[in-house]
This record gives structure tokens, C-alpha cells and sequence, in this order.
């Protein structure tokens, strides 16, 4: 469970950061994060909360 609140938190950390990029029309960062962060993130909680129900 432990790891399950960072990842969340790493990943609420990750979507400000995003909206960061976002407010200033920043490509290269929302490119950046949508493909190397944020899509591995949600899916590793979905898993991670999948798990967590069994």
C-alpha cells in the first residue's frame, strides 16, 4: 500500500506539472511526460489498485 501512495503522488505531482506545461503551450514538456511518465504511471496504478482488490 505503501508504494501504491507514492506512485499516486508521483503521479499528481506529474499532472501539475503537465498543466504547468500546458498553461505555458509547452510541446517538448507534454510530449515529454505524456510519453515517458504519465502512461506508465496510470497503468501501474490500475494494476497496482487491480492487485490491491484480489
Amino acid at each position: 500500500e505503501g508504494a501504491l501512495a507514492l506512485e499516486e503522488t508521483l503521479n499528481q505531482v506529474l499532472l501539475k506539472l503537465h498543466t504547468l506545461g500546458f498553461a505555458h503551450r509547452d510541446s517538448h514538456l507534454l510530449d515529454f511526460l505524456e510519453k515517458h511518465f504519465l502512461e506508465d504511471e496510470v497503468k501501474f496504478i490500475m494494476k497496482d489498485n487491480h492487485l490491491s482488490n484480489l
